[in-house]
């Protein structure tokens, strides 16, 4: 997952210091656990840098170095949304909270439960059982966040979905 997006340093000792009063940010997040539909990303990446371009960039320079802003940029994204996002206190995990999408989905599309969330290799896998053909969730979401593929009954499929 990626966050970006540009944040207000107004006031802050940092503003002044700099001469600026925005900064941008680009921040990339890895899923490294589930726990009960509620999927957890760690910092991969933590990048600030001027809102205006310029050649030799101190902020970019100065978030190297100190990196409380890391925790006050996260927990200002949370507040946005809290129903999706909830900030750890854990070495800066984010929590995604899959069952709000899970309610966000039309009636149209029947009942639907996760059976299994798998993070792996920046992906998160959902293994999802429903009674009816998933095409109005492709449909709903569109094809850059979804991808449906079914899952036959075989032995290695059954392995995936009950490991741990």
């Amino acid at each position: 997952m990626i966050l970006t997006g540009h944040f207000s340093i107004q006031g802050l000792f940092w503003s002044r210091f700099l001469k600026t009063e925005f900064v941008d940010y680009n921040v990339r997040l890895i899923p490294v656990k589930v726990i009960q539909n509620q999927v957890r990303f760690q910092i991969h990446s933590f990048r600030l840098f001027s809102h205006t371009p310029i050649k030799l960039d101190p902020i970019r320079i100065f978030s190297k170095i100190f990196q409380f802003h890391r925790r006050l940029i996260l927990e200002t994204i949370v507040e946005e949304i809290p129903e999706i996002l909830r900030l750890t206190g854990i070495r800066n995990v984010i929590t995604v909270n899959i069952d709000y999408f899970l309610s966000e989905i039309p009636d149209l599309a029947g009942k639907i439960t996760i059976q299994k969330v798998i993070p792996e290799k920046g992906n998160v896998f959902l293994f999802v059982r429903s009674g009816t053909i998933l095409k109005p969730l492709l449909d709903f979401f569109g094809p850059e966040y979804i991808r449906i593929e079914p899952i036959s009954e075989n032995q290695d499929s059954l392995l995936l979905l009950w490991r741990d």
